[in-house]
């Protein structure tokens, strides 16, 4: 699994909301044996090292004000506290909103959690995805073309 040091490293509130939103965004299937919330969220701090310095700083802006978006609707508990289904509920809310920067900045995130959900090997090998026989084939077509092995 990745491990990449962000500078600054999420605070412990940051990566409890971060935990949370995963959570009300990925899958969860009973034919996959693992809770995916963890692995995704270890995979999103390693992204957010990648990230420009502008957006690695606001990155938990946006996550301090999903943790007190619950406000807003009148359940007064703050978003980590909520069940699943009431954040999934908040984030099919604002998928819908009219004000583009909270439903963009959703789809943003959902996609990136996304694509780390999807690269989790449970979750591979559930999809019948197995990535070392592509990149074996793929070697040895370059073999063949190139006339000599390739490492």
């Amino acid at each position: 699994m990745l491990r990449v040091k962000i500078h600054p490293p999420l605070s412990a509130f940051s990566r409890r909301v971060l935990s949370a939103l995963v959570d009300a965004t990925v899958p969860h299937t009973p034919k996959i044996p693992i809770e995916p919330t963890e692995p995704v969220v270890v995979w999103l701090e390693a992204m957010l090292a990648c990230f420009p310095w502008h957006l690695r700083r606001g990155f938990p802006l946006g996550l301090f004000a999903i943790e007190l978006l619950p406000f807003l609707y009148f359940r007064f508990r703050r978003f980590s506290n909520l069940d699943r289904e009431a954040r999934r509920a908040i984030v099919r809310d604002l998928l819908e909103s009219r004000w583009s920067l909270k439903r963009d900045f959703i789809k943003g995130f959902t996609g990136l959690a996304l694509m780390g959900y999807y690269t989790l090997p449970e979750v591979l090998k559930h999809l019948g995805i197995d990535h070392q026989e592509y990149l074996d084939r793929k070697r040895g077509e370059r073999e063949k073309l190139l006339g000599h092995p390739v490492s």
